[in-house]
């Protein structure tokens, strides 16, 4: 089973994916491609390494990629 990473600022669905085995998949970075690649290893498309922390589309945070799994609301 797989899990959508959610930011843990403002909640929404991200583009980290973290697999049955606990690897974390997410989209390269480097302009023009469209590969992806587990966080710290390189990209399978372009060879980029892939950064361990993601830039939320819907609020702009930049967070690390761990802080996106396994969190249980406190409230």
């Amino acid at each position: 089973k797989t899990e959508q990473g959610k930011c843990p600022v403002c909640n929404q669905n991200t583009t980290a994916i973290q697999g049955s085995n606990g690897e974390v998949i997410i989209p390269c970075e480097s302009d023009g491609c469209s590969g992806k690649g587990e966080i710290g290893s390189e990209c399978e498309q372009c060879g980029s390494r892939i950064p361990s922390r993601v830039i939320c589309s819907n609020c702009g945070s930049n967070t690390p990629v761990g802080s996106h799994f396994g969190r249980v609301e406190a409230w």
